[in-house]
């Protein structure tokens, strides 16, 4: 019989863009779109993502995603997704060495990875 690792991804919305002054300049949100929310090690995870302001329009700033399958230490895996008008869609193939586990998916552009892991949060 064949044994199935359970994947468990929970996406993480990332904002922010400052200049250092109380108001932020320009703030960018990444939405994350996943085909499903458990996986199995190998699977490959369909992701589709889309900017905007903080007034939900889109915002067509980025020209690159970033999205990181996280555990509790480290980085998993890592992919780019390349951004149209503030859309773009990708996917990530799992590794099959992945332990059956909760899983954190982080998405961010450039600006939001410059500002630091303190303006990232989410979920787990």
């Amino acid at each position: 019989m064949i044994a199935y690792k359970k994947i468990v991804v929970t996406c993480l919305c990332l904002l922010f863009i400052s200049t250092g002054n109380t108001e932020p300049l320009l703030r960018e949100r990444i939405y994350v779109q996943t085909d499903k929310q458990t996986y199995l090690a190998g699977e490959w995870v369909w992701i589709k993502m889309l900017t905007t302001d903080i007034q939900g329009k889109p915002l067509p700033l980025s020209k690159v995603g970033y999205v990181e399958l996280l555990d509790e230490n480290a980085a998993q895996c890592q992919i780019k997704i390349e951004l149209h008008e503030g859309i773009g869609q990708g996917w990530m193939e799992l590794p099959a060495t992945l332990s059956t586990g909760n899983y954190r998916l982080v998405a961010y552009t450039r600006y939001m990875q410059n500002e630091g892991e303190d303006c990232f949060s989410g979920r787990t």
